[in-house]
C-alpha cells in the first residue's frame, strides 16, 4: 500500500521535490578547473621561471620515449633536466596532488544529498492507514558552498605553487649533480695522471735504492705517495659512481637505461653574475614560490576562519516539505524548517584555534623570508669567491706551475738538479690543477643554489638525493714538496 501511494503522490509534492533536486544540481554545477588547464598552468609557470621548454606529462615516459631522449652520445645539462622532469616518479607523485586538490574543489561545490523520510501508521480502530512522506535539504551546507569553494580554490593555488616548486627543485638538483659528476670525472682523469706519475717515481726510486744511491726512507716516502694517490683515485671513481646513481634516481632510470648515457666532459668556465646583493635579495623575495605558498596559506586560513565560524554557529539546519495522506483522503502538504541555535557553542573555540594557526603561519612566513635573504647572500658570496679562485688558478697559478715544471725539467736535462726536484714540480702542477677543478665545482654548486633562489625556491634536496659536495676526495699526496729530496 505504501509503495503504491508513494508512486502516486500528488503533483504539488513532486514539484517541490523536483525544485530541491534542481537546487542540488545547480550547486554542484559550479565550474571545476579542468585537469589539462591546471597542468598547463604549472607548465606555463615553470617555463616562465626556467626559461626553457619542458614537457610536464601526467604519466612517466614509455621505454621508447626514454630511448629517444638518450639517443645522443652525450647529454647536456638542459637535456638532463628535460629527462628528469618527464620521467621522475616522485615528481609524478607531486603532480597527483593537483588532481586531489581539483577533486576537493569539485566536492566543495556539491550540495549534500537530500534526506527522505517516510512513515506508515496503522489505525487500530479502523479508519484507514496514514502515510507520511517528507524530504529535507540541509540549507546551511548549501549556503556554505561558496565559502568551501574559496578554501578549496586557495588550496589548489597553494598546491600549484608547491608543484611548480617541485619541478624547479628537480631541475636544480639535476644541474647540481650534473656539474658534480663532470667535476668528479675530471678529477678521475687528473688522479689517473698523478697515480701513473707516482708509480713511475716509485719504480725509479726502487732502482736507485737497489743501486745504493738513496736511503730506505726515501723509498718508503715514495711508496706512501703512490698508495695515497691510488686511494685518491679510488675515491674519485666512487664519487663518479655515486653521482651517476644520483642522476639515475632523478631521471627515474634503472637497469640498462641507467648506463646508456654520458655527460659532457668538461665543466664550463665560471660565469659572473652581475647583480648587487640588495637587488638579489629583492628579486629572490619578490619571486619566491615558497613565500607565495605561505601567503596562499594565510589567505586560505582566513577563508577557513569564516567558514569555521559559520559552521560552528549553525552546525545543522535544513528546509524541506512533507506530506500526509489518510486512506482515500487527499494529501496534506506543508513545509518544515530546522535550525540549531548558537546558545552554548557559537564558534568561539574554533575561531581561537584558526586565529592561532594564522599567527603561527605568519611567523613562519617571516622566518622564511629571513632565511631566503640569508641564503641568497651566502650563495652569492660562495659563487663569486669560488669563481674568482677558479679563474685565478686557471689564469695564473696553473700556468705558473706548468712553467716551473718545464724549467725544472730543463735543469734536470742539463744535470743541474736531481730527478726528485722534477717529481716535486710535477706534483705541485697537478695539485694546482686539482684545486682549480674543485674550486670550479664549488662555484657551479653555489651557482645552482643561487639559480634555485632566483627561480623562486629555497635550495633543498626535495627528491632525497644527498648534496653534491666535494666528498672526501684527498688532495694529491705529496703536493708541496717531498721533504728530504
Amino acid at each position: 500500500m505504501a509503495r503504491s501511494r508513494l508512486m502516486h503522490r500528488p503533483r504539488a509534492l513532486r514539484s517541490r521535490l523536483a525544485s530541491y533536486g534542481s537546487l542540488a544540481l545547480l550547486a554542484g554545477a559550479c565550474a571545476v578547473p579542468q585537469r589539462e588547464r591546471v597542468l598547463a598552468d604549472v607548465q606555463d609557470a615553470v617555463h616562465e621561471r626556467l626559461g626553457a621548454d619542458v614537457d610536464i606529462e601526467a604519466r612517466p615516459l614509455r621505454p621508447e620515449g626514454i630511448r629517444e631522449l638518450l639517443q645522443d652520445e652525450q647529454m647536456d645539462a638542459d637535456e638532463a633536466v628535460r629527462l628528469a622532469i618527464a620521467n621522475n616518479p616522485m615528481l609524478h607523485a607531486e603532480l597527483a596532488e593537483l588532481e586531489i586538490a581539483r577533486a576537493q574543489i569539485w566536492q566543495a561545490s556539491l550540495a549534500p544529498n537530500p534526506v527522505i523520510d517516510a512513515q506508515l501508521r496503522f489505525a487500530e480502530a479502523g479508519g484507514g492507514d496514514i502515510l507520511e512522506l517528507g524530504v529535507a535539504q540541509s540549507i546551511v551546507d548549501v549556503l556554505l558552498i561558496p565559502r568551501r569553494r574559496q578554501v578549496a580554490a586557495e588550496r589548489l593555488a597553494q598546491v600549484e605553487a608547491r608543484v611548480t616548486g617541485a619541478v624547479l627543485d628537480l631541475a636544480t638538483e639535476v644541474r647540481a649533480n650534473y656539474r658534480a659528476l663532470q667535476a668528479d670525472q675530471q678529477l678521475v682523469e687528473l688522479f689517473e695522471t698523478a697515480t701513473d706519475a707516482a708509480r713511475l717515481t716509485l719504480d725509479a726510486t726502487r732502482r736507485l735504492r737497489e743501486a745504493g744511491n738513496v736511503i730506505e726512507l726515501e723509498l718508503l716516502q715514495e711508496q706512501a705517495v703512490f698508495e695515497d694517490a691510488r686511494l685518491a683515485l679510488t675515491e674519485a671513481r666512487k664519487n663518479v659512481r655515486r653521482h651517476r646513481e644520483n642522476l639515475n634516481v632523478l631521471f627515474g632510470l634503472s637497469g640498462p637505461e641507467g648506463e646508456n648515457w654520458q655527460v659532457e666532459g668538461r665543466m664550463p668556465e665560471p660565469a659572473p653574475l652581475s647583480i648587487e646583493p640588495a637587488e638579489l635579495e629583492r628579486r629572490v623575495v619578490t619571486g619566491s614560490l615558497d613565500l607565495e605558498a605561505g601567503r596562499r596559506e594565510l589567505t586560505m586560513l582566513g577563508h577557513r576562519l569564516g567558514l569555521e565560524q559559520l559552521s560552528a554557529a549553525f552546525p545543522t539546519g535544513g528546509v524541506g516539505v512533507n506530506g500526509e495522506r489518510e486512506a482515500s483522503e487527499s494529501w496534506i502538504v506543508g513545509g518544515n524548517v530546522s535550525l540549531s541555535l548558537p546558545v552554548f557553542d557559537f564558534g568561539q573555540a574554533v575561531s581561537a584555534h584558526v586565529r592561532a594557526e594564522i599567527e603561527q603561519a605568519f611567523h613562519r612566513l617571516t622566518d622564511l623570508a629571513i632565511r631566503i635573504r640569508r641564503s641568497a647572500r651566502d650563495s652569492l658570496v660562495a659563487s663569486e669567491v669560488s669563481g674568482n679562485n677558479a679563474r685565478h688558478l686557471f689564469d695564473v697559478v696553473v700556468p705558473l706551475r706548468t712553467r716551473i715544471t718545464q724549467q725544472t725539467q730543463e735543469q734536470f736535462n742539463a744535470m743541474q738538479i736531481g730527478v726528485f726536484r722534477v717529481v716535486d714540480a710535477k706534483r705541485a702542477e697537478l695539485d694546482a690543477a686539482r684545486r682549480y677543478i674543485e674550486e670550479l665545482k664549488m662555484h657551479w654548486i653555489a651557482r645552482s643554489q643561487l639559480e634555485s633562489l632566483l627561480l623562486g625556491r629555497l635550495p633543498a634536496t626535495r627528491f632525497g638525493i644527498t648534496g653534491p659536495g666535494l666528498g672526501s676526495v684527498s688532495a694529491i699526496a705529496g703536493a708541496g714538496g717531498n721533504g728530504g729530496h
